[in-house]
């Protein structure tokens, strides 16, 4: 799941632009990746975990797959208890952020 929102990520960004990781540990080990790329329009975040959804319409970028990546990592992260959400700014930003629980050992 990880590979896939990378991989996003790299793709909807323009070439020479940073992609930050970070990591918060609390109840949860939170993961966030904010790129600065064509960002999520609003009316389309709340669909954007839904098979076969594809943000970019317009297929201008290459090799934009099927749809199925958010879909399989949410799926992912919900059966291992964790949460995730999705923030974005069209044509701005996006920051996925995914947490799995922290058992301390």
């Amino acid at each position: 799941m990880l590979i896939i929102f990378i991989d996003n990520a790299i793709k909807y960004s323009k070439h020479s632009t940073k992609i930050e990781l970070t990591i918060e540990v609390s109840e949860y080990v939170y993961l966030k990746i904010a790129d600065s790329g064509i960002g999520i329009s609003e009316e389309d975040l709340p669909f954007v975990w839904e098979r076969f959804f594809q943000v970019d319409k317009s297929r201008s970028v290459p090799n934009n797959g099927i749809g199925l990546g958010l879909s399989i990592a949410k799926m992912i992260i919900e059966g291992h208890n964790g949460v995730a959400k999705i923030e974005s700014e069209l044509n701005k930003s996006t920051t996925i952020i995914f947490g799995l629980p922290y058992i301390k050992s």
